[in-house]
């Protein structure tokens, strides 16, 4: 992304390439950093930390999550309700206070 905006130079020098987002958060927290890129869930999740905004629309990356339930499941129908729940329009909001976005169908 640096790269593509060309700014890669002017930023090397001040970039810090740190292990996960807990070491992340916490550098940005404590001063070390004044900003992070990373999953919004991540930081609307982080205490003391504010989402600034979206990357641009092309430098955007998701991550999709699935869910099955096996054909040998003991409760396979609450399991099949439970997916639909998770999957349906009341538990959007949650996912979106949260800093994802709820599934297409939802």
């Amino acid at each position: 992304m640096l790269t593509a905006m060309g700014i890669t130079d002017a930023l090397k020098s001040k970039t810090l390439l740190l292990a996960g987002a807990e070491e992340t958060s916490a550098a940005v927290r404590d001063g070390k950093a004044d900003i992070l890129i990373t999953l919004i869930s991540e930081i609307v999740s982080a205490k003391g930390l504010e989402l600034a905004g979206p990357l641009p629309k092309e430098f955007q990356t998701y991550i999709s999550f699935a869910a099955g339930v096996s054909p040998n499941a003991k409760n396979g129908e609450a399991a099949k309700a439970a997916v639909k729940f998770l999957t349906g329009p009341k538990a959007a909001a949650a996912y979106k206070a949260k800093g994802m976005e709820p599934a297409k169908n939802s």
